[in-house]
């Protein structure tokens, strides 16, 4: 585990670092206009820089239950929503109770600055569709994927990344369910899974993380990285478990 941790600091430094890199920069060039001899653009000028410089955002994936929401036919202690969903299999339906993780405004508002938004759930698309609605009411969310986008493995549903963006350098998934990005574990950034604990910070914690991420070429040379080390860390368990102990060496030489 020593291995893990210093792997784990070192990525955590680099993006820390980038992230203050960014907003230095962005106090003192964009906001700051420290030199009085710079001549501010005016709004004309500042739309066509915007559409010549500007390149696509990042594309950030996020999972839907457990990680953004909790929902369940059974009634929440704490809910936000109260949901019916029909389907043509079930017309007369059923109620749903969907709450939404902490902090889950404030995560979209801000991650929209640095990425496109898109929405990948293994669940159907007549369920996700007005959840997201609800959770995301200013339409932050560019895009959706729904069951119909995963492939089936060992008889679990896995996301495939490459109908969202065919580079996926520019692409981070946020799941809580490593079985859902086994496909693409060099773009993604777990998330513990969320059912009801008021208090929960996963959502913030990502925040700088994802600013650092936002500004590299690829994200996998940094995420990458974090898979590297938890391989190190089975592999250096497997030979540990293998290795014969001392009790098993006196047994071998009676």
């Amino acid at each position: 585990m020593a291995v893990f941790a210093v792997k784990m600091r070192e990525i955590w430094q680099i993006l820390w670092e980038l992230w203050h890199s960014m907003r230095s920069f962005l106090d003192t060039v964009v906001c700051g206009y420290p030199d009085p001899f710079i001549t501010v653009p005016t709004r004309c000028s500042r739309l066509r820089m915007h559409k010549a410089i500007v390149p696509r955002k990042m594309t950030l994936v996020l999972d839907l239950d457990e990680t953004l929401v909790h929902s369940s036919p059974k009634r929440l202690f704490r809910y936000d929503y109260k949901i019916h969903i029909a389907t043509a299999d079930s017309p007369v339906g059923c109620w749903f109770f969907v709450a939404k993780r902490p902090h889950i405004d404030r995560f979209l508002r801000a991650v929209s600055r640095w990425f496109e938004i898109v929405v990948f759930t293994a669940s159907l698309q007549h369920y996700a569709d007005p959840v997201i609605d609800l959770i995301d009411p200013d339409g932050l969310v560019c895009r959706r994927f729904f069951r119909t986008g995963c492939v089936e493995r060992n008889g679990n549903l896995v996301k495939d990344l490459s109908n969202v963006r065919g580079d996926l350098s520019q692409v981070v998934i946020v799941d809580n369910s490593p079985t859902a990005y086994s496909l693409h574990e060099a773009n993604a950034l777990p998330i513990e899974t969320w059912h009801d604990d008021p208090t929960d910070q996963a959502l913030l914690d990502l925040l700088p993380v994802l600013s650092g991420l936002s500004l590299l070429n690829d994200v996998r040379s940094i995420l990458s990285l974090r898979h590297t080390s938890l391989r190190e860390v089975r592999d250096t368990r497997d030979r540990e478990a293998e290795r014969p102990t001392l009790r098993d060496r006196e047994r071998a030489a009676a």
